[in-house]
Order: C-alpha cells, then structure tokens, then sequence
C-alpha cells in the first residue's frame, strides 16, 4: 500500500490561511448542509475543540479544521463537496478510510505549520503509519 506525505498538503493549505476565518468556516458548513442535508455536524466549540466532524448515521465522512483550511472526505462523499471547498480555498484530501494508515508526515515540520501543533506522543501514533482519525487525534 502507497503511503501519502501529509505534510507537503498541509504546506499548500497553509499557504490560504489568511483568507481563513470562523466566518469562511460557517459559509462552508452552510453549504455542506445545503448539499447533503442528512449531514450533522459535531463541534464542541466550548470545549475548543480545533476540528469538526461531519457525520451521516453514525459513519464520519467528514472532518475539517476550524482554525485551519484543510479537510478529509471520504471517498463517497470528496466529489460532493469538492467545489464547496476549493471555493473557500480550502485544501481537501479524499481518503479511502479514515483507519487506514496510509499517511506519514514529517513531526517537526506539522508542529511548525498547524496551530496548536502535535498533541500525542510519538509512541501513541506514529507519524510514518498514520491514518486520518490518528492525525485528528494527535492534533485535536
């Protein structure tokens, strides 16, 4: 299996962080809804939390950064809301499974690009086999 380096995505979602903002953010989720209107939406913005899941039932097809222009789709869901995204420059990857570690990132690079860095110790997710969900988990 083909393991994807996160880090040069995240290097070109930094690079729309101006254009960013907590309004950009709710113009997406916005039209998200409008476009799968089945789609809740899960963030506890009191807690500060720094991603937001998107879920169908009880399955993710979703997550995306608040603080930060990047998101992950699942595949069945990526060409939806593809365009929503790139309109609002927002970096979105597709993945085929948010378990899979297909993933790899260089650590001192991430901990400089996203805000609040790298939360997990590198013996609880390792940043040469990671899925999405580690990545969400090492950086919420």
């Amino acid at each position: 299996m083909m393991t994807k380096d996160l880090t040069p995505l995240l290097i070109e979602a930094l690079q729309q962080l101006k254009s960013w903002s907590n309004r950009e953010l709710m113009n997406v989720l916005s039209e998200i809804s409008q476009l799968i209107p089945e789609a809740r939406i899960n963030w506890d913005r009191e807690a500060g939390e720094d991603w937001l899941s998107i879920s169908v039932g009880k399955k993710w097809i979703g997550i995306i950064r608040v603080d930060f222009p990047i998101a992950f789709f699942n595949d069945d869901y990526s060409k939806l809301v593809r365009k929503v995204l790139k309109s609002h420059n927002v970096k979105m990857i597709a993945v085929n499974d948010f378990s899979e570690p297909s993933f790899k990132l260089d650590l001192s690079q991430v901990k400089e690009i996203l805000p609040g860095g790298w939360h997990a110790d590198p013996d609880a997710v390792d940043p040469n086999s990671l899925s999405i969900a580690d990545f969400w988990y090492a950086t919420i």
